[in-house]
């Protein structure tokens, strides 16, 4: 399978690209320009792969929750990629992406993914990890207050990531999480939506450009879509 993801939901911006069994990815740290980044990244990644857009299965993107602007940016791209292309489109939960991040580097069997939302609230989702090796939710994504957060029952030992249990300071001791197993410095980062996206798309999930919207979970805010 040919896929790419990419991701601008936090002050990282990434790319990630599938080519059948081989990953190639870009990643920066910058608060500005992700846009312009992001194009590069896509652009180099394929012109290291000696493929165009039109020789992939599908698009990927980390639709949220995150930064406001950020999802709107990767949303963006996804969307005008996707109507030049005519690909169909994966969209990730940037918590999912978080916390395959853990499963893949840290062997972690379940994750709590929380960052920070500002006006002291915090997104936050739960997850194990499945058969597969894939993080599986066990609650939908939310915005809640950090007193309001509780571990679901796991019969594995959990790990934190994101920045949310760094920036709300001793949430992870109240929940009884090892300080060893709380991976606070942690971004989102398109390599580990691949296979989030892979098993998306084989399922049947893809969607149509004009259905490849971010997710904010905080109001309701307009949407321009990117087509015609």
């Amino acid at each position: 399978m040919r896929l790419l993801a990419i991701d601008a939901a936090s002050k990282a911006c990434s790319a990630a690209l599938l080519t059948d069994d081989k990953l190639a990815y870009r990643n920066d740290v910058s608060e500005r320009e992700h846009g312009p980044i992001l194009i590069r990244m896509i652009n180099g990644l394929l012109a290291e792969a000696q493929i165009s857009l039109g020789d992939l299965d599908a698009l990927a993107f980390g639709c949220g929750p995150g930064s406001f602007t950020g999802v709107r940016i990767a949303a963006g791209i996804t969307q005008g990629l996707a109507y030049a292309s005519k690909l169909p489109v994966v969209a990730v939960s940037d918590l999912a992406m978080l916390a395959q991040g853990v499963m893949d580097e840290a062997g972690a069997g379940a994750v709590a993914a929380c960052c920070d939302a500002r006006m002291d609230e915090a997104f936050i989702g739960f997850f194990e990890r499945d058969e597969d090796g894939l993080a599986r939710a066990l609650t939908a994504d939310r915005l809640v207050r950090p007193a309001a957060i509780s571990l679901p029952e796991s019969s594995l030992d959990w790990h934190a990531t994101g920045d949310g249990w760094r920036v709300f300071e001793g949430l992870g001791g109240r929940l009884g999480i090892d300080p060893a197993k709380q991976h606070c410095e942690r971004l989102p980062d398109a390599r580990f939506a691949i296979a989030l996206a892979r098993a998306k798309y084989l399922r049947g999930e893809a969607v149509t450009a004009d259905r490849a919207l971010p997710v904010y979970l905080r109001g309701e805010v307009a949407w321009q879509k990117a087509g015609p």
